[in-house]
């Protein structure tokens, strides 16, 4: 009988390394998340990641380092499973794949912090917070990840982005699309009177910036003024007094061009042509994805206007 009970303890072990890729871990969260930002995961793929001088990025089934002072790259992780939303935490590299797994810096040993396979999407960490919608314009979840509870905070989301203090969504309320913002830590959303049809949302220092239905003009809210800018977006970010933005004015099969918007100036600048996607890194880097015949990956120091290839092919082993 001992010996039976040896025999199926090694065989649980082996189950959860091959099958499971190493068994459920305890985590307590990331208490000060600087790798990425909301801004990534719910306005793009996550797909980029900053630590320490290091690029991690990923085409969705691989991940790669990528060290900028010296241009080269190397593959970290392979899987057969779709990566999205990754960040870096100490010596791991966090990712969404059905739910949060992590993978140490030198790709040998993955562990599983928790699985979800009716949906996990815009996967965003944060102390000891997990936040993500179950589908598309489905519903938005925040799980503690010290007592593992999950709870629906708000149904029919299409977009959500949450700060220091706040939850803000654009979610349908009998299918018409509004603003909600509720405090973070006592959730109560309360329904924001627009003159306009919202699709996304995004905030900065207490500003929201939301995209108008149908015409994708950017609208900026700040206590209950509107103001319209001359930037048509579904997909925009706050660096400085600059918006970074996919112009959809110029949408062309999947892809746009990366642009600059000067707030203060009113000054636009295109910084990429045939942009499929792109995340902004400590206030300085953005990192974008190209789309021609095959996939590009670049990385744009907006500090002295370099552009550099991060393309994965030739990546070294």
């Amino acid at each position: 009988m001992k010996r039976r009970s040896i025999l199926t303890s090694v065989c649980l072990i082996v189950y959860c390394i091959v099958f499971l890729g190493g068994c459920t871990v305890v985590y307590d969260g990331n208490p000060e998340p600087h790798s990425t930002s909301c801004g990534n995961i719910t306005m793009g793929n996550g797909k980029f990641s900053y630590d320490n001088g290091f690029v991690y990025y990923t085409d969705l089934s691989d991940i790669y380092e990528y060290e900028i002072a010296s241009n080269k790259a190397v593959t970290v992780f392979s899987t057969a499973d779709i990566i999205k939303d990754i960040y870096v935490q100490d010596q791991y590299i966090y990712f969404n794949s059905n739910g949060l797994k992590r993978v140490t810096k030198d790709g040998k040993k993955q562990q599983r912090i928790f699985e979800r396979n009716d949906g996990c999407l815009q996967l965003f960490v944060e102390d000891a917070n997990a936040w993500y919608l179950d589908s598309v314009e489905g519903t938005l979840y925040r799980r503690d990840l010290k007592t593992k509870k999950e709870e629906a905070v708000l149904s029919h989301v299409m977009s959500y982005y949450v700060d220091d203090e706040h939850i803000y969504a654009i979610a349908k309320e009998e299918d018409v699309p509004a603003l909600f913002i509720s405090d973070k830590n006592n959730i109560q959303f309360n329904k924001v009177t627009l003159s306009f049809l919202p699709i996304n949302v995004l905030a900065d220092d207490g500003i929201v910036y939301m995209a108008e239905r149908e015409s994708y003009q950017v609208v900026q809210w700040d206590s209950g003024k509107e103001s319209r800018l001359p930037i048509a977006s579904c997909y925009y970010q706050i660096m400085g007094n600059r918006i970074i933005y996919l112009d959809s004015s110029a949408y062309d099969n999947s892809n746009s061009s990366l642009m600059q918007y000067d707030m203060t100036t009113g000054e636009k600048k295109r910084i990429s042509e045939d942009v499929s996607d792109f995340n902004l890194l400590e206030d300085r880097y953005i990192c974008i994805q190209c789309r021609a015949e095959d996939q590009q990956f670049w990385i744009y120091d907006a500090e002295t206007g370099k552009m550099e290839n991060m393309n994965t092919e030739g990546v070294t082993e």
